[in-house]
């Protein structure tokens, strides 16, 4: 690496993978270079501790012409950023520290109900903010509505299959498919499933919700081991630790046998494992176990809960880099992205014997 006080714009450019030209036009603050190679360029002269023309070093502090968004959660029942569920205020929080490295404030809005979804797009005209990060399993009027307005928006862990609005959502299919081939792999072939909505209502690959996908997942994967669906198995209910409790005990009183269980999420393997222990059923002795999220508890469970992780900062971060790069573009061009999830192995599977 070059002696500090020494970097060259040629030492930048190669640490960026760029050319010297494009490094002299971020350094320069010059037009047509895009947000991600701007951001590229500006961390490799702050990490190789180049100094700019006034001998200061440069920062990674990139502008933007955004200046404010709005933060417009669909899940959110009582409105306050205070009282959203773990799982999105992580996301959140993501978007905020992506959001202070470019001078962007970011506004809260929480809506779930038909009025509350009314008053949150009144106060979004008074607000003459433009640009929305759209979170969580909205209703397509609330899109719609949003698109004929003409917001900049990106839909976050939701799609939109009516309206060309940019997406980004966490691989529910491929974390769900991950997870049930572990158990295929782990000899099970019994597996039951539970997570909503009610499993009729997330046939086919069109759901809005990314949830919806996790079910997908599962189906395809006993499929591709050859190993028959079974409707008796597979379960639908609220995504609560109490609505997974209920659908494990549907599933038990129904006298259906199964050696493991994949939840949709983290809190509906929470009821389950609750579930499976009233009725004298070991984890992962008798039940292996797999949940989705890997929220803060799931390591602290007994046993600790194998899961598939969402990175949920990363994906409010990237969402909001959508954002910018979207209202930055003069065609406004949207896409549809997908975040990457990893399986975590823990102690809630065991082989089946």
């Amino acid at each position: 690496m070059p002696t500090q006080g020494h970097v060259t714009v040629k030492d930048i450019a190669q640490h960026a993978s760029v050319s010297v030209g494009t490094v002299s036009r971020v350094l320069n603050q010059r037009g047509g270079i895009n947000t991600e190679l701007r951001e590229r360029v500006l961390r490799a002269a702050e990490e190789l501790g180049y100094l700019g023309i006034a001998g200061q070093p440069v920062r990674l502090r990139i502008t933007s012409s955004l200046k404010e968004i709005v933060f417009l959660l669909a899940e959110n029942r009582n409105g306050s950023s205070t009282d959203i569920d773990p799982f999105w205020s992580q996301i959140l929080h993501g978007v905020q520290q992506e959001a202070s490295r470019y001078d962007i404030n970011v506004r809260y809005l929480g809506i779930g109900t038909a009025n509350s979804t009314r008053d949150a797009l009144e106060k979004l005209e008074e607000s003459e903010i433009r640009a929305v990060l759209l979170v969580g399993p909205s209703e397509p009027a609330l899109i719609e509505q949003l698109y004929e307005a003409r917001y900049q928006v990106v839909l976050v862990d939701a799609f939109s299959p009516t309206r060309p609005v940019s997406a980004l959502v966490s691989d529910g299919y491929g974390g769900a498919y991950e997870a049930v081939s572990y158990l295929v792999s782990e000899h099970h072939r019994d597996i039951a499933f539970i997570g909503g909505p009610p499993i009729h209502g997330i046939r086919g690959s069109n759901s809005l919700y990314p949830i919806a996908q996790r079910a997908n997942g599962y189906r395809s994967a006993l499929l591709d081991a050859g190993i028959p669906l079974r409707e008796e198995l597979q379960e639908g209910c609220n995504l609560t630790p109490e609505g997974g409790y209920q659908a494990c005990l549907r599933l038990l009183d129904a006298g259906v046998a199964f050696s493991a269980l994949f939840c949709a999420n983290d809190k509906t393997a929470i009821g389950a494992i609750k579930a499976l222990r009233e009725r004298g059923i070991r984890i992962p002795e008798d039940c292996s176990i797999i949940g989705f999220d890997d929220i803060e508890l799931a390591e602290h469970l007994d046993p600790p809960l194998t899961t598939v992780r969402v990175a949920r900062e990363a994906l409010g971060a990237t969402a909001l880099k959508m954002l910018i790069t979207q209202v930055g573009e003069a065609d406004g061009i949207k896409t549809t992205n997908l975040m990457r999830v990893e399986l975590i192995k823990r102690q809630s599977v065991r082989p089946r014997t």
